[in-house]
């Protein structure tokens, strides 16, 4: 079993040629903690999930599929990351007589199902050895399906998440039920899988309505956008460089670890126009950077402090989320960055010192690639 910073992942076992996976989940689709339990108690707390899952991984492997194992964890220490390795090694011997290829998620990042890293990664294996995968005859295989409550007849749970069966989608293979593998139940395409319903895809871009004042002399604009993180500065930016004609030199705090008070000092000594990209949630940090922003107009310009707060639907958040983390194979801002956000945030306010406060929902507007990636299912 290998591991790095990502992901842990034995590939051991890939066939060659045009290569067919067999994808399958692990909790609660190969195996299940002993006694019924949701979790198990132990490394070795584990049994098949039902009595015929060898002799199926079986005969797919004997039908030329190669047979990977697709999971996500979440090791909260190096003691449960420890253990979770132990886990692995007993679910190896479990299925000892199955030739397993595995890959497990163990953070909240691009290789975390549903976004599609660990797909890649066995994709960039198999091309590296110099074979190719035939996604048309792949599918994939799990119980996190969006599945309601006693689904199909039978005394079922409603599905913890949907991230199996976006997993499968974003892929681009074939999704399949346990039920429809290690079961007997065989389903119709037409009417067998649970996508929900994403009308935040079908919004309109809303005009940036932004009057900049023609008759201050020598003016100096600095734009502050406030908002939670992924709600759509970048796209802010551009189309405010776009509707005031005007040049910016944006600061994003991210670049700054979240510490640009030097750069904005530095810039608004250059007598540039600034555009302050950052969370900015309280009356307290916008107040320092103004002081610092009125302390160093070294050219003695006059100053028009506007604020544009970002209220974009969550759903347009949660996925512009999703989709910098699996455009940029980068990390997801955690939920407790937006519970913060929200328990700190001040709304801005003319009493503050700004000229004009504008409040602006984001509809995101991609091409191409770009366009795919953000119609992914998260």
């Amino acid at each position: 079993m290998n591991s790095n910073k990502e992901v842990i992942f034995s590939l051991n076992n890939l066939k060659s040629g045009k290569v067919k996976i067999a994808g399958f989940d692990m909790d609660h689709t190969l195996i299940k903690p002993n006694r019924g339990l949701r979790f198990p108690k132990s490394p070795s707390d584990m049994v098949l999930n039902t009595p015929n899952v060898i002799s199926v991984l079986k005969k797919y492997f004997y039908n030329g599929y190669t047979i990977v194992i697709f999971s996500n964890q979440s090791p909260r220490n190096k003691q449960k990351f420890d253990q979770l390795i132990e886990r692995l090694n007993y679910v190896s011997k479990l299925l000892k007589d199955v030739p397993l290829n595995m890959l497990v998620s163990y953070k909240h990042n691009y290789y975390r199902k549903p976004l599609t890293g660990m797909f890649d990664l066995l994709v960039e294996t198999i091309k590296k050895q110099g074979n190719k995968i035939d996604k048309k005859n792949s599918f994939y295989c799990g119980d996190a399906a969006g599945r309601p409550e006693n689904w199909m007849g039978l005394d079922h749970k409603a599905d913890f998440s949907n991230s199996d069966l976006f997993f499968a989608h974003n892929s681009g293979i074939s999704f399949k039920y346990p039920e429809e593998i290690f079961g007997k139940i065989r389903l119709e395409s037409s009417d067998k899988y649970y996508f929900p319903k994403r009308p935040f895809l079908n919004c309109t871009a809303p005009a940036l309505n932004i009057t900049l004042d023609s008759r201050i002399e020598n003016p100096l604009y600095v734009i502050f956008l406030t908002g939670p993180p992924a709600s759509g500065k970048t796209f802010i930016t551009k189309l405010l460089k776009k509707t005031t004609k005007k040049t910016y030199k944006v600061i994003e705090y991210d670049k700054f670890n979240n510490k640009p008070l030097d750069i904005i000092k530095d810039t608004v000594s250059k007598g540039k126009n600034i555009i302050l990209d950052g969370q900015n949630r309280d009356k307290a940090i916008r107040r320092q950077y103004m002081d610092a922003i009125c302390v160093n107009n070294e050219k003695n310009k006059n100053l028009y402090f506007i604020a544009i707060n970002m209220t974009t639907e969550p759903s347009i958040i949660r996925q512009l989320n999703y989709f910098r983390c699996q455009s940029e194979k980068g990390n997801l801002i955690p939920t407790v960055v937006y519970r913060t956000f929200t328990k700190y945030f001040q709304p801005p306010q003319k009493t503050e010192g700004f000229k004009d406060v504008i409040n602006y929902s984001v509809c995101p507007e991609f091409k191409g690639r770009k366009k795919k990636l953000y119609e992914y299912y998260y």
